[in-house]
């Protein structure tokens, strides 16, 4: 197995321990997933922080990948059964109406969890999707809804869901808000023909095998845990240009991206028992930023005009839309971006 960390130096192992070794043995038997797994791991340990007066929100996140790439292994099979006390799972198909009416001990201290997001939101009308999400997202926002006499209030949870490529790519704009979106960090892993054949050899090599799926007991806690967010300068500088990069890619707004960072810095620490953060936090989650800018869907089109204009300044804008197929309304907002970034004049 590939040593994910062998280029970094001993004193981010040491300080790493704890995520570098959960994420060697979810990708000693889920190959190719150890990266991938601690996004989800870490930011779902958010529900344990007390966090600063200024960030209002928990860290969430959606994992989106090609179908086979055990998603539903990772959520369910390991996280789940390994945190049973912590991890709620949520129905195959769930309604708002269903779940104003769960007693606030069934979200309270939760991960709310789902390893196929299509399946809890395909078949609805528009107005049980719509007040399925507005359900989520008002939960998140402020741990409040109500509803014709029903309400919840002071809950503290956050959701780590799962849905397949194809079906996010086809239903995004139909399923999933804005105002969702930006409460659950969406990323994905990013799987290429290499990447399939490497899976299956690794699947016939563990076919005899009788290794067990590992258990990865999180050190979630009841009580809030104070972690002192310790950044330089230099940290800060970093992290709001991070923040820009997933506003700049539409995964999240640019304020939203900031405090998401930071809240990951702290769940990190958290997991590797520390009480302050400190910069190999930051270098961890750079080690995962690639995979939400992967969920845009867009990267091998920014590359694309980027290049068309840096070698052609004067290219009309039109010329650009009829050699690459891409459409208008991209061409014109990556085109805007690039500028904004300074990557073209």
């Amino acid at each position: 197995m590939k040593d994910l960390f062998e280029n970094k130096s001993e004193e981010f192992k040491k300080l790493n321990k704890e995520s570098i070794r959960i994420c060697n043995e979810i990708e000693n038997v889920l190959q190719g997933m150890g990266l991938v797994a601690m996004i989800l791991i870490i930011n779902s340990l958010s529900l344990c922080l007390k966090l600063p007066k200024t960030v209002r929100q928990r860290n969430s996140t959606l994992l989106i990948a090609l179908r086979g790439c055990a998603k539903s292994t990772l959520i369910v099979d390991i996280l789940g059964e390994s945190n049973p006390n912590f991890f709620q799972r949520l129905d195959t198909k769930t309604f708002e109406s269903q779940l104003v009416k769960k007693p606030k001990e069934y979200f309270q201290n939760k991960v709310l969890a789902h390893d196929d997001l299509i399946t809890l939101l395909a078949g609805l009308s528009i107005k049980q999707r719509q007040q399925l999400v507005n359900f989520f997202v008002q939960i998140l926002n402020g741990g409040r809804y109500s509803r014709e006499g029903v309400e919840l209030k002071d809950v503290k949870c956050v959701v780590a869901f799962g849905i397949a490529k194809e079906n996010y790519s086809k239903h995004k704009t139909e399923f999933f808000e804005a105002t969702l979106l930006d409460r659950i960090a969406i990323y994905e892993k990013v799987v290429n023909r290499d990447d399939k054949l490497r899976i299956l050899e690794y699947r016939d090599n563990q076919l005899n095998s009788k290794q067990a799926l590992p258990k990865i007991k999180l050190p979630f806690t009841k009580t809030e845990k104070t972690i002192k967010l310790n950044l330089s300068e230099e940290d800060k500088e970093e992290i709001r240009r991070l923040a820009i990069d997933l506003d700049d890619y539409g995964i999240m707004s640019f304020a939203r991206a900031q405090d998401f960072i930071k809240v990951f810095l702290m769940s990190n620490a958290l997991l590797n028992k520390r009480e302050e953060t400190n910069c190999f936090d930051l270098e961890f989650y750079k080690m995962l930023h690639p995979f939400h800018l992967e969920a845009c869907g867009e990267l091998k089109n920014w590359d694309i005009i980027r290049k068309f204009r840096v070698q052609n300044p004067s290219i009309p804008v039109k010329e650009i839309i009829q050699k690459t197929g891409i459409n208008e309304k991209s061409v014109y907002r990556i085109l805007k971006r690039l500028k904004e970034r300074g990557e073209i004049g």
